[in-house]
């Protein structure tokens, strides 16, 4: 066995020492981060996983519907539901300030879910012009997203709970 420096495991942060020690180990099997669209909430909440359909993965034993799930922080699984929205490619998705998942796919269309994995309703749009031009990138901010789609434009919405 090789002999480690204990310094080894402190990284400098401008002009003081970090360091990070495992505490535990995630309890989810067989999530590979690399293969899947994740988001994690801030402070240590829930983390929702889903498969990244824009890559190309060999599906190993699983199905081959896509499952959304939602893990606690030390990736214990909370809930899970199946994946089936029309509307093209998942572009995104993000956990918002009162704990709300919001996923948007390439149309526009915004999703959002529970802790539990069932979905609000009503779904929110971005709107006719967003949904001609398919989005193709999104930034989310506390309880908002803004979009920009294929012919350069931006557009940005407020989310919240109704």
């Amino acid at each position: 066995m090789a002999n480690v420096s204990v310094a080894a495991e402190w990284q400098l942060l401008y002009n003081r020492y970090y360091r990070k020690p495992e505490i535990y180990q995630m309890r989810w099997k067989h999530v590979d981060l690399s293969r899947n669209k994740v988001a994690c909430a801030s402070f240590g909440g829930p983390i929702a996983v889903i498969r990244d359909d824009s890559k190309i993965v060999q599906l190993y034993a699983e199905s081959a519907l896509r499952k959304l799930r939602i893990f606690n922080s030390a990736g214990v699984l909370l809930s899970e539901t199946v994946w089936k929205h029309p509307g093209g490619r998942l572009i995104g998705m993000s956990w918002s300030d009162d704990q709300t998942l919001i996923s948007i796919v390439q149309d526009g269309t915004i999703y959002r879910y529970n802790i539990h994995a069932e979905l609000i309703q009503p779904n929110v749009t971005m709107g006719k012009e967003c949904f001609e031009q398919n989005v193709v990138e999104c930034v989310f901010w506390g309880n908002g997203v803004v979009c920009l789609t294929e012919g350069g434009q931006l557009f940005c919405i407020s989310i919240s709970r109704r």
